[in-house]
């Protein structure tokens, strides 16, 4: 290369102009487009709890000679309680046995809604309200994770003592589909996120910086 080459201003514009196009130009366009995303990007906060699926309703029985765990009763069917009362089944049933007692419940395949119970410690109650969005964590048998959607029912204004501690009833609800019903149980339990509040990552950033100064 001729020296004059390299004291001339046409060969420094053009090794500048190929850095600027091969760097500069790049990394401005992968900014614009990091802050473009993050107008649309959600961040959600959440509350983590335990939740458990429980029965909505349950029956004692009084004879349980005549049923096994797991047993289904159709609707309509007549069962004696542990009161002596006789009472017609008005829904698809299971029977679970506990401790030489028999207790129906509602079939859980049958069921449009299933209920979530979680006890909430106070430093985190203030966060929990009615309607707010839950998600239920469960795997499937291959060891995916599923996601169910539902929303909180009703939170508790007073404590219940719980294994020595004390915490506040939440009750929440999911209405899985038919396959998701497939891998549920109930007693089964699982993480529960309660979505307390969801803003872009923008509006997120912003705050940081302007609460920092």
């Amino acid at each position: 290369m001729d020296y004059k080459d390299l004291e001339s201003s046409k060969f420094y514009s053009y090794k500048f102009k190929n850095f600027s196009t091969i760097i500069i130009l790049p990394a401005f366009l992968l900014v614009v487009f990091v802050l473009i995303g993050s107008v649309f990007a959600v961040r959600e906060k959440t509350v983590k709890l335990v939740g458990v699926i429980e029965p909505t309703s349950s029956l004692n029985i009084k004879d349980t000679a005549n049923y096994y765990e797991g047993q289904s009763l159709n609707k309509g069917r007549s069962i004696i309680l542990s009161s002596g009362q006789k009472k017609k089944l008005t829904e698809k049933s299971v029977v679970h046995l506990s401790q030489n007692k028999a207790v129906i419940f509602p079939s859980l395949a049958n069921q449009k809604k299933l209920e979530i119970i979680s006890y909430v410690p106070d430093n985190e109650i203030s966060y929990l309200k009615n309607n707010q969005k839950i998600k239920f964590q469960i795997k499937n048998k291959y060891g995916e994770n599923i996601i169910i959607n539902g929303k909180v029912e009703s939170v508790a204004i007073y404590p219940k003592e719980l294994k020595g501690k004390e915490g506040y009833l939440v009750v929440s609800s999911i209405s899985p589909n038919k396959k998701e019903k497939s891998y549920l149980r109930y007693g089964m339990e699982s993480q529960v996120s309660v979505i307390i509040s969801r803003q872009t990552y923008f509006d997120f950033l912003k705050e940081e910086i302007f609460d920092k100064q």
